[in-house]
This record gives structure tokens, C-alpha cells and sequence, in this order.
């Protein structure tokens, strides 16, 4: 994580020494297909849970700074949501549950173009830190042909009896086109914070794939 750390101010530090280069301004929008990576202790032993994909949405603005032809900077700006689904069906009951939370992030991206007449080809690597604002859980178990619902909002903290650490942290990796002002991009998030409070070796991450189509001024 030192490392991680290093990176970001790394990417802070040439942001501030680049305010002489032109800036391109953009917004974007699109859909999130959201799940985590769970990994659990028990019994001495680890385990790891498989959950469904949750749509979702992802709005924002886009700052590019461009360095050469081929090399630029691009900032992202993104209100989205996360989460996931789950199921469980035994003889007795099943249960259907969403959990779904709203999180604002900040991507750091490093981009490499391409052109080939009026189309751009890009890919972008580099880092990203969110942050939860808010979000809820909700399912429904049949037991017995009784039907029992439930939802709760989501407890942001570091406590035992929190449900997840707001503050999140990554790397994005994507691609795309361009073609004039507009730009069709997928990309991919790949959380590395651990939203867990359990501690020990429980493990919640997320893993969102974006799919956005943005326009730049």
C-alpha cells in the first residue's frame, strides 16, 4: 500500500507542474456492472463467495491534459453505484438480497492514443480513490410459503457493528474510441481497499466494469 500511496501523490505532484498545457473538459455517462471479491476465515480455513452482477449507472466530468500526440493525462470525476446481488436456496428457504451504494470517485489516469484517420484508439491505466456516501440493503426470504422483507441503510465505519469502511481505493484499466467530441469507453475498476471491519483475513473488494459514452467540449 506504501507504494500505492507513492503513486497517487506521484500523480498529484505532475498535475500541479502541467497547468501550462491546454485542458479539454467532458462529461460522460453510463452503465456499471458491479460485484466484490469476498474472501472469509472460518474454521482456520479461507473461503471465498461468488454474488451475482448488479447493474447500475455512472455519471461524471472528464479533464484531459494532453502532453504529446500520444500521451495524456485524464482525470474522472465519477458519481456511480456498486454493490452486488445474492442468493441462497436450500429445501427450507430462499432468499433473494441487493446490496447497492452510491460512492464518488476520483480516477487518476494516465492515456496513450493512437489515430487512424478520424478515429482514436486510447487505453488508460492508473489509480482511483472512492468514497461511500450512501447505500442500503434489501432482500426477501420464503420460508414455510412466508414471505419476510427486509431493508436496511448501510452503516458506513471501522466498528464490528458497521457494515462497510466508506473509503475506497484502486486501479482502472479501460479503452476506447474517439470519434470528433465523442468518446465510447469500457473500463474497468479493480478495488484494492479492503471494505471489511471484520479484520483477520475477511477480504471485501470491489470490481466494477463501466461502459460509458462521454462528450467532450
Amino acid at each position: 500500500m506504501k507504494i500505492f500511496r507513492s503513486l497517487i501523490i506521484v500523480v498529484f505532484v505532475l498535475r500541479i507542474n502541467i497547468e501550462s498545457f491546454s485542458q479539454t473538459l467532458g462529461i460522460k455517462a453510463g452503465l456499471n456492472l458491479s460485484n466484490i471479491h469476498f474472501d472469509y476465515e472460518s474454521g482456520g480455513q479461507v473461503y471465498n463467495d461468488k454474488f451475482k452482477i448488479k447493474p447500475g449507472f455512472n455519471i461524471g466530468a472528464i479533464v484531459e491534459i494532453p502532453l504529446n500526440k500520444t500521451f495524456s493525462l485524464e482525470n474522472n470525476l465519477l458519481l456511480l453505484t456498486k454493490g452486488y446481488r445474492n442468493s441462497y436456496k436450500t429445501q427450507y428457504i430462499d432468499t433473494e438480497g441487493t446490496v447497492n451504494y452510491l460512492c464518488l470517485d476520483f480516477i487518476l489516469n494516465s492515456k496513450v492514443s493512437v489515430m487512424f484517420g478520424n478515429l482514436k484508439i486510447y487505453g488508460t491505466l492508473g489509480p482511483y480513490i472512492g468514497f461511500g456516501i450512501l447505500g442500503k440493503m434489501k432482500g426477501e426470504a420464503i420460508e414455510n410459503n412466508q414471505a419476510t422483507a427486509w431493508s436496511n441503510k448501510i452503516s458506513w465505519g471501522s466498528n464490528p457493528d458497521d457494515d462497510l469502511r466508506r473509503l475506497d481505493f484502486g486501479l482502472d484499466m479501460g479503452g476506447g474510441v474517439e470519434i470528433s467530441h465523442i468518446q465510447i469507453g469500457i473500463s474497468y475498476c479493480f478495488g484494492l481497499a479492503n471494505l471489511s471491519v471484520i479484520g483477520g483475513n475477511n477480504n471485501i473488494g470491489n470490481r466494477v466494469l463501466e461502459i460509458s459514452l462521454g462528450y467532450k467540449f
